[in-house]
């Protein structure tokens, strides 16, 4: 609750002026971060990791949480936050380790994750231009499914194929 002597009228408002205590940032992302994940609302979310009480997107398998290099641990669901991440679970199954947000996109690419999602959104519209073009093909545009095909894969491969006349009929 804000005291009188907080107050000041400046420019036809109010403003508080208080001095607050420094936390570290550690501290903060311990406490504050948990709740703010939390609040995420997905549209279809599911309960798993042997508790209705957490639920998801997708099941959860590794959170990196990391400042200045040091690991700043915290419990989501049944994931605490490290510095152990993984990559593409087909192409390059395994965890391991990164040191920092740029370590953590490099290794990802080596691991068969392209993490930014626009730069996979980029490749798959360029890769699907690319496979039509090839083949002659007039390629219709549909941003909406671009936009699910990019945030359902993690390494773009765009294929093109056919589907047998045989199973054409229903």
């Amino acid at each position: 609750q804000a005291r009188r002597e907080e107050l000041v009228a400046e420019g036809g408002y109010f403003w508080l002026r208080r001095a607050q205590p420094p936390v570290p940032s550690a501290e903060l992302i311990r406490t504050q971060l948990v709740a703010e994940l939390a609040k995420f609302a997905w549209p279809k979310s599911m309960r798993w990791g042997g508790s209705d009480n957490f639920t998801w997107v997708r099941p959860l398998r590794r959170i990196v949480c990391l400042l200045d290099g040091e690991v700043i641990p915290f419990q989501l669901g049944p994931v605490t936050a490290s510095n152990e991440t993984e990559g593409h679970r087909v192409l390059a199954p395994g965890a391991f380790m990164v040191a920092s947000a740029a370590d953590w996109e490099a290794k990802l690419q080596s691991h068969y994750v392209v993490a930014d999602a626009q730069a996979r959104r980029q490749e798959i519209a360029a890769g699907l231009a690319r496979e039509a073009a090839a083949r002659k093909l007039t390629l219709v545009e549909d941003p909406a499914l671009l936009d699910e095909v990019t945030g359902l894969v993690e390494w773009p491969v765009p294929l093109i194929g056919t589907i047998g006349a045989a199973f054409m009929s229903l």
